[in-house]
């Protein structure tokens, strides 16, 4: 019996992104760029890459780089001419670029899906050069035509997500109008699902509306166990220890790496009493906290979206407050400790990307 083809709307997203889009991210390492990613891991998509893309990419940031560079010792001679002399500096050697290229790929390797080229690709994209098909109406776009049978293929498997600013893929050269006509009828014919867009953050938006959500409620849980579970939090100050989670309030950010996001944090618990904190059990705890007192504790970590844990937690500020009956007041102090304090191992933050999880 023949395998049903699975539906459109349940295939797993794959963006495809042309070389202009990897070269102006710079290899996905724009804000958009590792939201883009994170949606990806979230939702299981891919990341689908020719081999044409492939070398291009390699090919240009490589020579991007190197321009870098000479604008850099430039800068530093006209410095010299100027001031007299400059402090040293020091610039990767080509190998090293190289190898940070390489590098970038292999982080990406679980998101991508390859697509060699094949002598068929070949043929295709000549057969569509010759009868002068979009993307070849207004120029031969050999290298393009071959990007996009290389999309086509992918469309076999998962929904593809296009992202390119050549005109020559859109209707009537427009961005608005989408995919170009005969475009469009050669997906149909193949019961392929296609979208196309002008960019990185015009694909995030549609993806973001099927990307599953991040459930800060676990979040916060899991933050608050690895609190709890460390001794320095057993007895706080003010002769309270911390009480159930009562409240709690979860800023997440992406960053560089796709499968980590960066967390802000503000938990506030009921205070217990600190002579019965070691003695009872849960629920009695529970029962003999103060719903007059609580402490809020505030700080960041990073977040593994692969397996859920937090790692290199840092306390940043902790806060005592009682309430009375005319006015909530801080306790008196030290009510306000600044602890600086990191939980977990060495800390590897701040990231160099934070980009806002919900805008």
């Amino acid at each position: 019996m023949i395998e049903e083809q699975p539906k459109p709307q349940e295939m797993q997203p794959c963006v495809v992104i042309d070389t202009n889009s990897w070269l102006s991210s710079l290899m996905l390492r724009s804000g958009t760029g590792a939201a883009l990613l994170h949606y990806l891991n979230r939702s299981g998509g891919k990341l689908g890459l020719s081999e044409v893309v492939e070398k291009e990419t390699r090919a240009h940031i490589l020579q991007y780089t190197l321009e870098a560079i000479k604008d850099i010792e430039k800068g530093f001679r006209t410095i010299g001419a100027i001031v007299g002399a400059h402090s040293k500096y020091e610039v990767p050697t080509e190998q090293a670029i190289t190898d940070g290229i390489e590098a970038r790929f292999q982080a990406l390797n679980t998101l991508i899906v390859p697509v060699p080229m094949t002598l068929e690709h070949a043929r295709r994209a000549l057969d569509r050069v010759t009868a002068k098909l979009p993307p070849n109406v207004n120029k031969e776009q050999f290298k393009d035509s071959l990007i996009w049978e290389a999309a086509l293929d992918l469309g076999h498997t998962y929904g593809v997500h296009f992202v390119s600013k050549d005109k020559q893929f859109y209707k009537g050269q427009k961005y608005d109008d989408g995919l170009a006509s005969q475009l469009a009828t050669q997906c149909q014919e193949r019961g392929i699902e296609l979208h196309i867009y002008e960019d990185l953050m015009q694909c995030l938006a549609v993806l973001a509306e099927q990307a599953p959500g991040l459930d800060k409620n676990e979040v916060a849980l899991v933050i608050s166990a690895e609190i709890e579970s460390d001794t320095r939090f057993g007895s706080v100050n003010q002769g309270l220890a911390l009480g159930p989670l009562i409240h709690h309030e979860i800023s997440a950010y992406y960053t560089e790496q796709y499968d980590v996001l960066g967390v802000e944090f503000e938990l506030t618990y009921e205070g217990s009493e600190l002579e019965s904190y070691h003695r009872i059990q849960l629920s009695t705890r529970q029962a003999r906290s103060r719903a007059d007192a609580t402490i809020t504790i505030k700080g960041d970590c990073s977040y593994s979206m692969t397996d859920g844990r937090v790692s290199g937690t840092l306390i940043d500020r902790i806060e005592f407050r009682r309430k009375n009956e005319s006015r909530e007041e801080m306790l008196n102090a030290p009510a306000i400790i600044f602890l600086s304090s990191i939980i977990g191992g060495p800390r590897e933050i701040p990231f160099s990307i934070r980009e806002p999880l919900d805008r």
